[in-house]
């Protein structure tokens, strides 16, 4: 059975908050890894952008670290690493688990794990406790259900998704908005919006097709 993971940890345990300065807060967008490196896009916001963005290109074990979207009052950066040692992020997805959110800020971060079942994180509470060199604090841990959905099984950013498409004529022929205009009204990038609305829409024709 999956299982969900709410963890708190300090900033010292992620490149990301290791990086962020007085005054900026991040949340981290998507994170996933390939054989050869792990990629992240994490928004950014706050007096510090600047400072921020040149302090996570030399924060190791990142390698590198650019600016790819700007949006209404925050900044996207992509980065990589390909030795993830002392961040918990890359520790999670060592053993198995799906990074759904992170956010914080210089101070403190707040992370959403999903383990594919109890023993994958049994197992990575006791890496943990046995040598990780990162010291996260487990709040709570959910079964069956994650913790993110509502109603149909969408999560609340793809309801809010749906609801601004549907409400700004996206659906509408012709279109009155475009994913380009859902992207600048979220304040999140058009790839996001695009991924949010196919995600939703499965999942809402999947109930009402072949749903029990």
């Amino acid at each position: 059975m999956t299982v969900f993971a709410d963890y708190r940890l300090g900033a010292e345990d992620l490149a990301l908050g290791r990086a962020a300065p007085s005054g900026v807060t991040a949340e981290l967008d998507r994170v996933f890894e390939d054989p050869e490196t792990v990629v992240g896009y994490v928004w950014v916001c706050g007096d510090g952008v600047d400072r921020y963005r040149s302090a996570l290109a030399d924060q190791r074990p990142i390698e590198t670290a650019r600016s790819v979207e700007t949006g209404p009052d925050r900044h996207l950066f992509r980065y990589e690493y390909r030795d993830g040692s002392g961040d918990l992020l890359s520790a999670a997805l060592d053993h198995d688990a799906n990074v759904l959110e992170a956010a914080g800020d210089g101070d403190r971060w707040r992370t959403l794990l999903e383990f594919p079942d109890g023993d994958r994180l049994a197992r990575f509470q006791a890496s943990v406790a046995n040598g990780e060199s990162v010291s996260p604090e487990l709040n709570c841990a959910y079964g069956a259900a994650d913790p993110r959905t509502i109603d149909g099984g969408l999560t609340e950013r793809q309801r809010e998704t749906l609801v601004a498409a549907y409400q700004g004529g996206y659906y509408d022929i012709p279109r009155g908005k475009t994913l380009v205009d859902l992207a600048a009204e979220l304040g999140v990038s058009d790839q996001a919006v695009s991924e949010r609305l196919r995600r939703g829409e499965r999942k809402l024709i999947h109930e009402q097709l072949f749903g029990e």
